[in-house]
């Protein structure tokens, strides 16, 4: 009968550790949620360790859990069987010249505590199978931000002056070749998936010989990238501005073969190339031409 009441306990105490199963699965979701609107100026390298810490949460409460569902379920065999043999004593006569023989009146209390055993071990396991679902969902939704967090970018298109859209910051139209007097050529491309803090780079080339980087952080200058997944982001290179006038000596492009390629931290994404034929003359020269970019 004693054992009994130390098992009722052992399961009393478990229930108690459930809670703080439970509360530990809370945390990792409100940190799942978290993840979502993580933005910082290193976004990519802390949301996969803080990724990498919530999957080790989340499989080490797992582990947890079946171990103990495993426990309660060998417990409720346990007292289930002392059930029976309880409610088999009650339904037998028990001569009082037996030795330390139970009464009737301490059989029932037996019966009955056991069966609060058993209430009570369902109610544990509910909440086992509970906590285990909860848990099952946070890893599903985590793997979604895993698969998902990577940005996509579009081929990028290549257009001189006249057909760069001032207002709407996109080339009109694309092109491969220019011809004679090009001092500006500009490269823009769509986007999605990108957050702040996150860097990108242009980098140009001619005749497959590199040229000049310009670098910029996402959320550095809204008013010329919003990054809002509607308005393209661009990029120019003036020969008279910035970096491009520094490694041509004409005021013009010189003629050749070009490329430029877009990278995101160190991961090129796209790429786009175009030619430079004829030699330019002193003519023409447009004075209102963007700046490097």
């Amino acid at each position: 009968m004693e054992s009994h009441k130390h098992r009722f306990l052992h399961i009393l105490t478990t229930i108690g550790t459930s809670v703080a199963f439970i509360a530990s699965v809370a945390a990792i979701v409100s940190l799942y949620a978290q993840l979502q609107d993580y933005k910082s100026q290193d976004a990519v390298q802390a949301l996969q360790i803080a990724q990498q810490g919530t999957a080790i949460s989340l499989q080490s409460t797992g582990i947890a859990l079946s171990n103990e569902s495993n426990l309660l379920f060998e417990e409720q065999l346990n007292t289930q069987k002392e059930l029976l043999k309880l409610q088999e004593q009650s339904l037998t006569p028990q001569p009082s010249e037996i030795p330390n023989s139970p009464t009737g009146t301490a059989i029932a209390e037996a019966i009955t505590q056991a069966a609060s055993t058993l209430e009570a071990i369902t109610v544990k396991r509910q909440q086992l199978e509970a906590t285990q679902t909860a848990i099952a969902l946070a890893a599903e939704n985590l793997q979604v931000v895993v698969t998902t967090q990577p940005a996509v970018f579009s081929p990028i298109t290549i257009c001189g002056e006249e057909e760069f859209d001032q207002i709407k910051k996109s080339c009109t139209s694309s092109r491969t070749e220019f011809v004679g007097n090009v001092r500006c050529i500009y490269a823009n491309w769509s986007y999605q998936g990108v957050f702040e803090g996150m860097k990108f780079a242009r980098q140009w080339y001619k005749d497959d010989e590199f040229l000049f980087v310009a670098s910029n952080t996402v959320g550095e200058n809204r008013e010329r990238w919003p990054f809002d997944e509607e308005t393209p982001a661009w990029s120019v290179a003036d020969t008279q501005s910035g970096q491009a006038d520094q490694v041509f000596d004409s005021i013009f492009f010189p003629t050749g073969n070009y490329r430029v390629d877009l990278f995101i931290g160190t991961e090129l994404v796209q790429s786009a190339s175009f030619n430079v034929v004829d030699d330019a003359t002193d003519e023409g020269v447009n004075l209102e031409c963007g700046y490097l970019g």
